[in-house]
């Protein structure tokens, strides 16, 4: 019975009825033994849906029950971080606590897994929105050999050429190459781009960055090219 409302369930996910797999997985939960992918998967429908606290509480629930698994912490980092993408007039210090929160996440997932894609390249978005600059240069000149498609090697150089504009170093042709293989593209799941959406325009208001903001800005309209439809923006 669990199996078959479990099976349901991803069938409806994969149809694109969420809302109807998540009444499942909650009745699922509500008759089931703890489980980490039950958790997991609630928390993955319960983000879609714009209920964070619910999402986070579910990935907190997953990792109790499975700690070594590095994805559980991503998700649970992913979740914060598009939590405070809708979070309006977020104070300074508030926005920095939880940036330092969802840095925590990637990094434990990158512990327990240093080939996770993922975690590396959320980590270089979490230090460019903590304006960390140096650090985000460092993370992204050290991930490269765990880039495992043209996708993620896409959205490193995005990120990584972000980094090194805005620090005020040289940008090269090397750096921008797969920023210009306008042959790789992105399905518009591949990456949520709110977070660099908001720093842009958060450096905008800062007078001496107005030189670097404008490379910035170009870097970014170039990897939003690669998207065959407008790619996912937390509302």
């Amino acid at each position: 019975m669990i199996d078959d409302m479990i099976e349901h369930a991803e069938l409806l996910i994969s149809s694109g009825e969420n809302d109807r797999a998540l009444a499942l997985y909650d009745q699922v939960i509500a008759s089931a033994a703890p489980d980490s992918f039950l958790y997991s998967r609630r928390g993955l429908l319960r983000r879609l849906s714009g209920d964070f606290d619910g999402a986070e509480n579910d990935f907190s629930a997953a990792i109790k029950l499975s700690p070594d698994d590095a994805g559980l912490y991503c998700d649970r980092g992913a979740t914060l971080a598009h939590r405070m993408s809708t979070t309006r007039n977020i104070g300074a210090t508030d926005k920095s606590n939880l940036l330092t929160e969802i840095l925590t996440d990637y990094n434990a997932s990158l512990e327990r897994d240093p080939s996770n894609s993922n975690a590396w390249l959320a980590i270089i978005e979490t230090e460019l929105l903590l304006h960390e600059w140096d650090a985000a240069i460092s993370h992204y000149a050290q991930c490269r050999a765990h880039m495992w498609n043209k996708e993620y090697s896409l959205i490193r150089a995005w990120l990584g050429c972000l980094s090194l504009c805005l620090a005020g170093e040289d940008v090269n042709n090397e750096d921008m190459a797969p920023l210009y293989n306008k042959t790789i593209r992105l399905n518009r799941n591949a990456w949520c781009v709110a977070e660099i959406d908001n720093l842009i325009d958060e450096l905008k208001s800062i007078h001496d960055m107005a030189g670097k903001i404008y490379l910035a800005m170009v870097i970014h309209q170039n990897f939003l090219g690669h998207f065959d439809e407008n790619p996912i923006r937390m509302e």
